[in-house]
């Protein structure tokens, strides 16, 4: 399959629109990372997020670090959660200690999604904040799909500025 140059010229303007958005500015003074970075392996291929964000929220007495990242046809979401505050630790699933949460979804090219139970680490190496310092970590994965078959998420890995 092929684009046409006028239809990969409206992508790349596009992205270079939506690059702006996310990272200029005007002002002087330092100003928080806008750098979006987060990608894995889908069964060995590479795939690296075309848009991924994250957010730290609080909710009664926990913390909330959600982490969404997709390209044009996959998409991975990652949530963890420990009473206030959350700080850098790993997430196993199966195996949380006391009042830890994890939850990690594949999200299919059919717009199916598949939850990885038990199999699942996200280590959070930097909470982050919002407005300053980004979230930092990494992540893998195993998830079922409707057929029996396995779908293995390696080497993930996030840093992302937060948002609330």
């Amino acid at each position: 399959m092929t684009r046409s140059h006028s239809t990969s010229t409206a992508l790349v303007a596009l992205w270079s629109l939506w690059a702006c958005v996310l990272g200029c500015g005007s002002g002087g003074g330092a100003k928080p990372s806008t750098v979006r970075q987060m990608s894995w392996k889908d069964d060995g291929v590479l795939v690296t997020a075309a848009s991924a964000m994250a957010s730290l929220s609080t909710e009664g007495d926990r913390q909330y670090l959600r982490i969404t990242g997709t390209d044009f046809s996959v998409g991975v979401s990652l949530a963890v959660a420990t009473p206030t505050p959350l700080s850098p630790q790993p997430f196993v699933c199966g195996q949380t200690t006391a009042g830890q949460t994890v939850y990690v979804s594949y999200n299919e090219p059919d717009g199916g999604v598949l939850t990885a139970t038990p199999t699942c680490t996200v280590d959070v190496t930097q909470v982050g904040a919002v407005g300053g310092a980004p979230a930092i970590g990494t992540f893998q994965a195993t998830v079922t799909t409707p057929d029996g078959a396995t779908k293995v998420l390696s080497n993930g890995s996030f840093n992302l500025p937060l948002t609330m």
